[in-house]
């Protein structure tokens, strides 16, 4: 009986350890990726001089960035209307343009800027982008932006004080 008794418990070890030996095992693996923090730095209230024809604008910087990474950009979106005023009905139309290096002055596609996240956590400065996400249309940062305003323009406008508003929103995107 006891002889019963052990090959009994045996094969009941047997059985016991396959089931453990077969059993799933798991590894669960987690993080939390920080949310990228920024301050967008945009040009106050600006004078613009009558019948100037350029008028020089600052370009957006961005500042107390973190958690940006390569492909992990910084994407700003800026509209703007006509120069206007409450008593008169005519408008003073303009463009912005941006400069690369000296003297080398392009019209946006879009009117998007682009600060390209860095290894270190931070940002590039502003290049010029698409507005269908993080394309780079030209090589170089933008150095300078710049109001144009058409002599035409000043000379259709009647007399009065005129305002624009230049409204910048910014999203971190990746790819």
């Amino acid at each position: 009986m006891k002889q019963l008794f052990s090959l009994a418990l045996a094969i009941l070890m047997v059985f016991s350890t396959a089931v453990v030996a077969s059993a799933e095992s798991t590894t669960t693996l987690t993080t939390t990726v920080p949310a990228a923090s920024y301050t967008l730095n945009v040009p106050a209230t600006q004078e613009i001089p009558y019948n100037a024809k350029k008028i020089a604008l600052a370009v957006p910087t961005v500042s107390d960035a973190s958690g940006f990474a390569e492909g992990k950009n910084l994407r700003v979106n800026f509209s703007y209307g006509a120069l206007s005023s409450p008593n008169v009905n005519t408008t003073i139309p303009y463009t912005i343009t941006y400069e690369t290096s000296p003297n080398q002055i392009y019209s946006f596609s879009d009117n998007v800027l682009v600060f390209q996240g860095e290894s270190d956590g931070g940002v590039s400065s502003a290049y010029p982008g698409q507005s269908n996400g993080l394309a780079i249309i030209t090589s170089g940062s933008i150095s300078h932006l710049y109001i144009n305003i058409r002599g035409s323009d000043w000379g259709k406008a009647l007399g009065g004080d005129y305002t624009s508003i230049i409204t910048y929103t910014a999203e971190v995107v990746a790819p």
